[in-house]
């Protein structure tokens, strides 16, 4: 591990974790997803696209439903959090435990609370 100023990981140390972590969760090639009965279009530019080092680009699975299909809510909110800026912060968002609504907000995705997901996502880029 690189040490920093504080004896902590250096920025670069923390991002791979980060990214090693995000790269574990279930995804998607654009090959895969074009193969699903809907799979939706691989570049759309509001979707989450994570490559790291060359290494192929997976695409976040929770941004679809079974079938393939981006799911309304998910584009709304990588839209408004500019996934194409920051595909690693929005994914972190997306996987990440939310204090504000108690959990991960991948995991609360077809559960009726997409007004919800869409007001958190909002109290996020009211910090930026």
């Amino acid at each position: 591990m690189a040490a920093g100023g504080s004896g902590g990981l250096s920025p670069d140390g923390i991002f791979r974790a980060v990214a090693a972590r995000l790269l574990a969760a279930p995804a998607l090639t654009p090959a895969q997803l074009r193969r699903l009965p809907a799979g939706a279009d691989p570049d759309h530019p509001h979707l989450i696209r994570l490559c790291l080092d060359g290494a192929p680009v997976q695409l976040p699975a929770f941004q679809f439903d079974g079938q393939g299909r981006a799911e309304a809510v998910v584009l709304r909110v990588n839209e408004m959090l500019d996934a194409a800026r920051d595909p690693w912060g929005v994914a972190d968002w997306w996987l990440g435990p939310d204090p504000w609504l108690a959990a991960p907000p991948a995991d609360l995705l077809r559960r009726g609370l997409d007004a919800r997901l869409v007001a958190a996502a909002g109290t996020v880029r009211e910090e930026v």
